[in-house]
């Protein structure tokens, strides 16, 4: 682990914390050790002292004799008492030892572990808590987990977008249906067509026909809502899906398109051709469905067969026409 890492996470180091808890116990257990074995010597020369003197060789002995004799084991027995209360401030010192060790060990290590467990089984980002060690894990698993995430809604984003223009792909479309199938909002479906864009393409080439796209695509983009879906679906076919919008408020869909044939009418450097648009829209009082699609199918073929750069409302007409 490098500084760096090591002063971003500031705080215990298990590692070093363990070392110098064992360093101190076997000290002490080594001290303790030295202290029974020396209660064991003193023990062992008060109990010869006493076998040595017979009855009959006390009863010699003066005043004097008796009073060193007592003051002698006195002393012996004193030592005795002391080492035993050292013996028993080690024993003390040793069991708190080893229940801050729990207790360091359950702050830095079981407790993070356990606030690790959870936030994992609720998918959230591990909190940075307990020693340097427990931070570091889980800081990587973190960054671990947002990559692999940011991954994912790159994975993501290819699939559901379009490389050239960036706008939602015919699969993200096939998924927004089912969604919408169930909406309970009125909504329209715009199926858009760029007019003539073969002859874009053999006149000018593939190049600029890839920038007429991305021309009508930004232009969708921009004039429509932000609250609308932009598809394109095929090679030079668009959809918008206009949700919370009803029959009511086509002149809001007319200006929009009226202004984006307008401007796609204007050739610059890197689309020197005129554009335009032919669009169908029709409109649905609850959500998605294939007959809306259809219906919206059909209004684009008749704005194509009647002129092209345009647009239809769906009627009972084109459906009349249709069946003929």
């Amino acid at each position: 682990m490098n500084s760096t890492s090591e002063k971003r996470n500031g705080g215990f180091r298990i590692r070093s914390i363990a070392f110098w808890l064992t360093v101190i116990i076997v000290i002490l257990l080594a001290v303790m050790g030295v202290t029974t074995i020396r209660l064991s010597v003193r023990f062992n020369r008060l109990s010869e002292k006493a076998s040595v003197c017979t009855t009959d060789e006390i009863m010699t002995w003066n005043l004097g004799d008796m009073t060193r004799y007592v003051k002698s084991q006195q002393r012996e027995l004193t030592k005795i008492q002391e080492m035993f209360v050292h013996q028993q401030i080690y024993i003390a010192i040793l069991v708190v030892l080893l229940l801050v060790s729990f207790l360091i060990i359950w702050v830095l290590v079981i407790r993070p572990i356990h606030m690790f467990e959870n936030a994992l089984d609720k998918d959230e980002e591990l909190p940075a808590m307990g020693s340097v060690e427990m931070k570091c894990l889980a800081e990587n698993i973190n960054t671990s987990k947002r990559n692999n995430a940011a991954s994912k809604l790159v994975f993501q984003h290819e699939a559901e977008h379009d490389a050239l223009t960036g706008l939602f792909n015919r699969g993200a479309f096939e998924k927004m249906k089912q969604i919408l199938a169930g909406a309970l909002d009125p909504m329209a479906v715009l199926l858009i067509d760029v007019d003539l864009f073969k002859h874009v393409n053999d006149n000018y080439g593939h190049e600029v026909g890839d920038a007429a796209l991305k021309k009508v695509s930004a232009m969708l983009t921009e004039k429509f809502r932000s609250s609308d879906l932009v598809f394109r679906i095929g090679g030079d076919e668009f959809c918008v899906i206009m949700q919370k919008i009803t029959p009511n408020e086509k002149n809001v869909i007319r200006e929009k398109l009226d202004v984006i044939n307008a401007d796609l009418q204007k050739a610059d450097d890197k689309v020197p051709a005129k554009l335009s648009v032919s669009v169908g829209i029709a409109f649905s009082q609850f959500g998605f469905s294939e007959d809306l699609f259809k219906k919206s199918d059909k209004a684009l073929y008749y704005t194509k067969e009647h002129g092209r750069k345009g647009y239809t409302f769906y009627n009972s007409k084109i459906e009349s026409d249709s069946e003929e």
